[in-house]
C-alpha cells in the first residue's frame, strides 16, 4: 500500500511538473535552451570531421575493404594524434576478419577510454566465447556488458543465446526475458521475444504450451516458435503449415533469420519442411 501511495504522489507531481513547464500543453522547450549535461565536457565525444572519417571507413567495411577502412583510420589517427571511438571501430574490422588476438587489445584501449564501453565488453565477450578455454571469461564479460548498460537487451540477449548454445537453456529463459523487457524498437522485438519462446520450448517450460496454442491469434514470429514446439513434438505437417503462414505474415528477410536458430537444424531435411527452411539454410 506504501509503495502504491508513493507512485501516486510520484505521477501527480510528475503531472503538476509538466504542466507548469509548457510540457503537458504540447509545448517544447526553446531552441536557444541548452540542457545541462554535468560533467560533459569530459565525455568522449567526436568532432563532426570525426564523422566523415567514420562514414569513410564503415562505408569500405560494407564494401568487405577492411584494409581499406584501416588505413584511413589510421592516416587520421597519426595526422591529429587521436581519433576518439577509433578503436572500437578498427576492433570491430579485425573481427570481421577473424583477427581476434589484433581485435582484443584495441577493445580493452576502448573501455580504458571510456568510449563504446558496453559495447566492447560485449564484442570481448563474445569473442571469449567462441574459445572453447574462455567461456568463463565470456561469462565475466557479459556480466560487466549488462551492467555497463543495464537498459539495453544486447547484452542479456546475446549472452542467453550463447547459453542456448551450450544446452544451457533453463538458464538463457531468464536472460532472453530480460532482453525482452528491455527491447524498445520494433526490429528487435520480434527476434528477442521468439528466442525468448524458443529457449522456453527447449527448457521444457510448461506455461508457453498454451501461450502458443492458440495460433489464430498469434503474430507472424510467434508463428515461427508455434511451429518449432510441433517440430519438438514430432508433428512436421503442423509445423510445415505454421511455417507457411509464418512465411505469409513475415518479411523474408526477418522469416530468414528466425529459421535459421538451431531448434530447427535437425528437421531441414523432413519434406514437410525442406522448401520453407531452405532460405533459412546456413551457409556452407
Amino acid at each position: 500500500m506504501l509503495l502504491l501511495l508513493l507512485l501516486g504522489c510520484g505521477l501527480l507531481a510528475g503531472a503538476y511538473l509538466l504542466g507548469a513547464s509548457g510540457f503537458g500543453r504540447g509545448q517544447l522547450p526553446s531552441s536557444a535552451s541548452k540542457p545541462e549535461m554535468e560533467n560533459s565536457d569530459t565525455w568522449p565525444k567526436a568532432a563532426a570531421s570525426d564523422i566523415a572519417v567514420f562514414d569513410r571507413a564503415l562505408e569500405a567495411m560494407a564494401a568487405g575493404k577492411m584494409k581499406e577502412a584501416r588505413e584511413q583510420i589510421e592516416a587520421v589517427r597519426q595526422e591529429q594524434g587521436k581519433l576518439v571511438f577509433s578503436d572500437f571501430l578498427l576492433a570491430r574490422s579485425y573481427l570481421r576478419t577473424k583477427e581476434l588476438l589484433a581485435a582484443l587489445p584495441l577493445l580493452q584501449a576502448s573501455i580504458a577510454k571510456g568510449e563504446m564501453v558496453a559495447a566492447s565488453l560485449l564484442e570481448i565477450a563474445q569473442t571469449y566465447r567462441q574459445s572453447p578455454q574462455g567461456s568463463g571469461s565470456a561469462d565475466q564479460y557479459f556480466h560487466e556488458a549488462m551492467k555497463a548498460n543495464p537498459l539495453e537487451p544486447y547484452a542479456f540477449y546475446y549472452y542467453g543465446e550463447a547459453l542456448r548454445k551450450e544446452g544451457r537453456s533453463g538458464e538463457a529463459v531468464k536472460l532472453l526475458y530480460q532482453a525482452k523487457l528491455r527491447a524498445s524498437r520494433d526490429s528487435e522485438r520480434p527476434i528477442i521475444e521468439t528466442r525468448y519462446a524458443l529457449a522456453r520450448i527447449e527448457a521444457s517450460d510448461p506455461s508457453v504450451v498454451s501461450e502458443l496454442e492458440a495460433t489464430d491469434s498469434l503474430p507472424g514470429n510467434l508463428l515461427v516458435a508455434a511451429a518449432a514446439l510441433a517440430v519438438k513434438n514430432d508433428d512436421y505437417a503442423k509445423a510445415g503449415a505454421l511455417l507457411t503462414q509464418a512465411r505469409a505474415a513475415l518479411s523474408p528477410e526477418m522469416f530468414t533469420y528466425l529459421v535459421t536458430d538451431q531448434i530447427f537444424v535437425m528437421s531441414r531435411d523432413r519434406p514437410e519442411l525442406r522448401d520453407l527452411l531452405k532460405a533459412g539454410a546456413p551457409k556452407p
